[in-house]
């Protein structure tokens, strides 16, 4: 299913071979980062916010940022890829929403 949900993704969207699939979810999550600072900082806010303070208090030492105990990023990692996705279908048809 994996090799499946992959190929018809680079299908859609042409990738170079040197680009693993977690290089295209960081650049779409980078886009969506971007798309959001332009389209709604306070959505950006509630996004990003959480994983700062946890990161600033992995610095000090305050929470373990490994493991399960990092596990409540991955929903918010998800919108921000979905967010950079669609970016790029409003850059290509501004008409349509996929989220």
């Amino acid at each position: 299913m994996r090799e499946w949900v992959a190929w018809k993704t680079r299908c859609l969207v042409p990738v170079p071979d040197s680009l693993s699939d977690a290089d295209v979810a960081m650049l779409a999550a980078a886009g969506g980062i971007i798309w959001l600072w332009f389209k709604d900082r306070r959505v950006l806010t509630l996004l990003v916010l959480p994983i700062a303070f946890a990161l600033v208090a992995a610095m000090l030492n305050r929470f373990p940022f490994s493991g399960r105990l990092i596990l409540f990023t991955v929903p918010l990692a998800i919108l921000l890829i979905a967010a950079g996705v669609q970016a790029l279908v409003n850059a290509l048809k501004p008409s349509q929403w996929l989220v």
